[in-house]
């Protein structure tokens, strides 16, 4: 929402206007300009010196030229620098300067604008919140790339700027949560739910917490390099070695694979199957393992190692994708390249995706519709086929373009750009004319029936 400059009203002293700034933000808040003589000066100013400079800031505001109104302001404020109007304006300016330069992405110089407003006002609670508001988010995707020590940092300053922010307090949880500190999780959980006691998913999330608290409390503690492993009890002694060998080979792989190797710990969880269906009701049966910020691995004696051990670099890959892109890359993707590493390991026969090329039109997952395909409500044998289409879209980039082209894809994603501009500026493709070449590629590659084993 743009910030308007109402017409001026006068006073005796000031001319003012009224300042607005984007929902969610502060109310609004005013800027004022001098009357000639309405108030001291250094001898050396002169008035009406002051009076154009804080005229031009005005006018510069109500353009949106932020930039130009905070010289101007810093300007006047320089001439009289003990004046409390000049200091409120060119406090107003930096705050909503820091605003527009948020809306736009640039998160570290809106921090710094905001923290030279706050420095000018540091009794005005609305520049403070605004300010904590900014920290909360930079903490927030700092999360989501797994930078959890650094993420803390900022989330605490948030709060000793504003201690009522209950996205900072959220934020906190999950960096606890994602570390498996659940008490220190709980405990931030707990305060944002008391700041927002209507919040039904936050009511849902300490649920969850108060139930993995009690369950995972118990399990056996194994690491590995970059890797805190938690085995359910009984299960260290014949998984704790070869779990924490597959991760490593996994980092070492992947990561040379992807040019990314992630800084921290990521935590990794195995479960029996039986617990992990219990623990996750929510999860349907084809999921055999998952990554939500955390490994979770359901350990199935009847499919043997070999399987947990594709699992295992499979859901890796997704922590992986994770911190490269910052939760941008689409599912289709993350999943076909989650497939294409954990293929490393068990091989994937793509026996659905032969039975829809098989059908007359052929009866694959139309690309758009794609990552829709993996939703929990959606059938098994169409989550299979996705999978498997996937794959096989994430083989053929990889072989007709290069690997080291995919991975120059995925940081245009974590860039901001969507999944169709990164395909056109790397491939020179759109979604659907891949779509094209992928069904001719595989129509010569899979159409003939699987050779035996």
């Amino acid at each position: 929402m743009k910030r308007s400059l109402p017409r001026s009203t006068r006073s005796s002293a000031t001319r003012c206007w009224v300042v607005r700034k984007p929902s969610g933000w502060l109310a609004a808040v005013t800027l004022c300009s001098l009357v000639s003589g309405a108030l001291p000066v250094l001898a050396a100013a002169p008035s009406a010196s002051i009076e154009a400079e804080s005229s031009a800031g005005i006018l510069a505001m109500e353009a949106e030229r932020y930039d130009e109104a905070l010289n101007h302001f810093r300007r006047a404020v320089a001439l009289a620098p003990r004046d409390p109007t000049l200091q409120r304006n060119l406090a107003v300016a930096y705050h909503n300067a820091a605003i527009a330069l948020a809306t736009a992405g640039q998160m570290d110089t809106a921090v710094r604008y905001a923290k030279s407003a706050v420095s000018l006002l540091p009794d005005d609670q609305d520049f403070r919140a605004s300010l904590s508001r900014l920290l909360a988010q930079q903490g927030r995707d700092l999360v989501g790339r797994g930078r959890y020590p650094q993420a803390r940092l900022l989330l605490q300053e948030a709060l000793r700027y504003d201690s009522r922010n209950a996205n900072a307090l959220v934020t906190l949880g999950f960096a606890a949560y994602y570390t498996q500190q659940l008490m220190q999780a709980r405990n931030y959980w707990r305060q944002a739910s008391a700041l927002q006691p209507g919040e039904v998913s936050m009511r849902q999330l300490l649920k969850q917490l108060d139930q993995e608290l009690d369950f995972e409390s118990k399990f056996t503690r194994a690491m590995a390099f970059r890797f805190d492993i938690r085995l359910e009890p009984g299960l260290a002694q014949e998984l704790a070695q070869p779990v924490g060998e597959w991760l490593t080979e996994a980092r070492r792989v992947i990561g040379n694979d992807l040019q990314f190797f992630p800084k921290q710990q990521v935590v990794v969880l195995v479960y029996r199957l039986e617990s992990f269906r219990q623990l996750r009701q929510e999860v349907p049966e084809w999921v055999a393992g998952r990554y939500d910020g955390k490994i979770r691995l359901p350990w199935d004696p009847s499919s043997g190692e070999a399987a947990l051990r594709q699992i295992t670099w499979h859901e890796y890959t997704h922590a992986v994708v994770q911190g490269l892109t910052n939760g941008r890359c689409p599912l289709w993707l993350n999943e076909g390249l989650a497939e294409w590493e954990g293929a490393k390991q068990l091989a994937i026969p793509l026996t659905a995706l032969r039975e829809a090329l098989a059908k007359q039109p052929a009866g694959v997952i139309p690309f758009a519709q794609l990552s829709e395909s993996f939703q929990w409500s959606a059938r098994a044998d169409q989550v299979t086929l996705a999978y498997e289409q996937s794959y096989s879209i994430v083989q053929l980039l990889i072989d007709r373009y290069g690997l080291y082209r995919l991975r120059r894809l995925l940081r245009r994603l974590n860039d901001g750009v969507t999944i169709d501009e990164a395909l056109q500026a790397e491939y020179r493709l759109s979604l659907g004319e891949l779509q094209a070449l992928w069904l001719k590629s595989v129509a010569k590659t899979l159409a003939a029936p699987a050779p035996s084993s």
